[in-house]
């Protein structure tokens, strides 16, 4: 006789896979009662001991409830300095502030999405000691009542090593602190998007095949996400405008607030997502739903457009036009056209020019065949900023055309995972 998985274990309510919340949680008064309790795969203990008395969800939430809820973050997050940069727009009415609440509606409905693709979410600023860190530890406290388990981001080959132990501990909120350098994992982008790891325990000849049912942020100061998880990812983006941001005076620590909310937060956002489904998951815009992460955009992005809020897909911009590895490439590119055009040209002539991209080929200042042509092998066939790279025949010989148009990243890097179907309620 088969058994049912156990995916989740909680000690907060969470938006289960049929678009419910617990039914045994609820008593005679509304409250949610302690206790333990097994449903759709999801494991819900009341307080892990804690004594958390959470506020009554309403059973059939309107947009008007949601749009009440909404507001219940505020008191958390006014006092960061969001900002989209190259704008003017009120902190609280910027794509930066949506990722935040995309954030936190995303840990309440992880167990909903299963191990569909969920982007990972940046939080930057442009000085250290500027709250970065507070806007995921947060978003964690608000949904779960809890700080995020930390890691930390020193070599793509590090991180890949941290991230079995991580899944195997079914940690429901992590955080990469502090990164120093653009962010880049190829184990990284196959478990955001696959939300499957396979690999091997540290130390042992045995594979392991782990779920993921995490929602991954990541600080840095003035971070950028390099290569494919640039496809993958948002920036919440912070600007306290001044040399010394720890010097800033605030009423109240926002973690603390937040952990001090959690019960009534947590049912925010549960009424947000909830009104959001009985309403039939309206689409408020005009643009595709993003390639790979269908379920996520539909679900919390489409929320947040419903509320009338901004669209967090709108911070995908920046995170493109950020990626170091994109801009070099593109530098590459824009070289080529200008001193080839669109003429068919090979690896030895370029190495006999000797001109400008000549130069940008070179590895540490030297001429090396097979790194030129590897590198341009990877690059054909992606379209950067209306370039394209493409074969002509033989090994070693290219062509830049001219596209005429501008396509961010996600068109290459991205893939369709096939629409959900509309959970039964």
């Amino acid at each position: 006789m088969p058994f049912e998985t156990l995916d989740v274990v909680t000690s907060s309510p969470v938006l289960l896979p049929s678009g419910r919340v617990h039914e045994q949680l609820y008593v005679a008064d509304g409250a949610l009662t302690k206790g333990g309790h097994f449903d759709e795969g999801v494991m819900y203990i009341g307080g892990m001991g804690q004594r958390k008395k959470f506020p009554p969800l309403p059973q059939y939430p309107t947009r008007q409830d949601a749009l009440k809820a909404i507001k219940e973050f505020e008191p958390i997050f006014s006092g960061f300095p969001f900002v989209d940069p190259e704008t003017e727009t009120k902190p609280l009415e910027t794509t930066s502030y949506s990722c935040a609440l995309a954030g936190i509606l995303s840990l309440v409905a992880r167990p909903h999405l299963g191990i569909s693709a969920i982007p990972i979410i940046g939080s930057s600023a442009p000085m250290r000691r500027s709250g970065k860190t507070k806007i995921p530890e947060a978003c964690s406290m608000a949904a779960l009542g809890h700080k995020p388990t930390t890691a930390h981001y020193h070599s793509e080959e590090e991180l890949g090593k941290f991230l079995v132990p991580l899944m195997q501990a079914g940690d429901r909120c992590i955080v990469i602190d502090n990164i120093e350098r653009p962010l880049q994992s190829s184990k990284l982008c196959i478990l955001i998007t696959n939300g499957m790891l396979d690999d091997r325990i540290l130390g042992k000849s045995e594979d392991i095949f782990l779920k993921n049912f995490s929602v991954i942020f990541a600080t840095g100061n003035n971070l950028t996400f390099g290569g494919d998880l640039s496809a993958r990812a948002l920036r919440i983006d912070i600007d306290p405008g001044q040399e010394r941001p720890e010097s800033r005076a605030f009423s109240f620590d926002p973690v603390a607030r937040a952990q001090e909310l959690h019960p009534q937060l947590c049912i925010a956002a549960l009424t947000c997502l909830r009104a959001f489904l009985l309403a039939k998951m309206p689409w408020e815009t005009s643009r595709q739903r993003w390639g790979g992460f269908e379920r996520w955009d539909s679900l919390i992005c489409g929320t947040l457009l419903w509320l009338g809020y901004a669209d967090p897909f709108d911070a995908r911009e920046r995170i493109i036009k950020d990626d170091p590895i994109r801009q070099t490439n593109q530098d590459l590119l824009e070289v080529w056209f200008e001193e080839y055009g669109e003429q068919i040209v090979n690896l030895g002539k370029i190495r006999r020019d000797k001109g400008d991209t000549y130069e940008q080929l070179l590895r540490e200042g030297e001429w090396n065949g097979y790194f030129a042509r590897t590198i341009l092998r990877r690059l054909q066939g992606q379209f950067i900023n209306g370039y394209r790279l493409v074969r002509a025949g033989g090994r070693s010989s290219f062509q830049v055309l001219r596209t005429g148009e501008q396509i961010g990243m996600e068109e290459v890097a991205g893939f369709k995972e096939p629409p959900a179907k509309d959970p039964p309620f």
